[in-house]
């Protein structure tokens, strides 16, 4: 029982919806690569702002479509809950992606790259959504995977020492988490390791793209 109550804690502190604000928490604190610098008194300001558009924004839309009884559990155990939910939030990332890309402001010129980032997540989040209307593939494994896309893609690129460490921490919270995937038997295997793929290989290629 502790052990189902640790992996189910695990899940939702690394939901796929959270992952963006993490990565930009890691890249404006502790990643501070030139192509990736803010200025001190916008990093705030930023990483709320990222933390509304893309995790509170799409929850709030999850809790409308639950509300109107489209998603008959939030937890979305069933592919069928999942797919109006996935392509709202695959249509907000990408109006949030658009919005970033094209703000005005010199703080966003800044961040590039991980408006890029952005773009490659709604890349994966608009592919799990095609797949999820005909099979059940990990969300969970698709967005620990682009993240992990994400910093292979600027350790390849910079080749600085210190990028190791969030390549390394990254893969070793994609065990845990797709440990704890398996051990709620929220997915298979198959499904699991299709999500990595889908994830890894679409945000790798986009940052890579976008940094080179």
């Amino acid at each position: 029982m502790h052990f189902k109550i640790l992996a189910l804690t695990f899940s939702v502190v690394f939901h796929p919806l959270l992952l963006p604000t993490l990565v930009c928490l890691v890249v404006f604190y502790f990643v501070p690569i030139p192509p990736l610098w803010i200025p001190e008194k916008a990093k705030a300001v930023m990483l709320l702002l990222v933390f509304v558009m893309t995790f509170v924004a799409p929850n709030l839309g999850i809790l409308l479509y639950y509300f109107f009884g489209t998603v008959k559990s939030l937890q979305m155990h069933n592919r069928e809950d999942r797919f109006y939910p996935f392509i709202f939030t695959t249509c907000l990332y990408a109006i949030i992606t658009y919005l970033f890309a094209t703000a005005k402001s010199e703080i966003f010129q800044f961040v590039q790259v991980l408006v890029w980032f952005l773009g490659g997540v709604t890349i994966t989040l608009l592919v799990v959504s095609v797949v999820t209307f005909y099979w059940k593939i990990s969300a969970h494994s698709a967005g620990i995977a682009g993240v992990l896309g994400f910093w292979f893609a600027l350790a390849y690129r910079y080749q600085e020492a210190y990028l190791l460490y969030p390549v390394l921490a990254t893969l070793l919270l994609a065990g845990l988490l797709l440990t704890c995937r398996l051990y709620l038997n929220a997915h298979t295997l198959a499904q699991i390791g299709a999500g990595f793929g889908v994830g890894f290989v679409i945000n790798f290629c986009t940052v890579l793209v976008a940094v080179w």
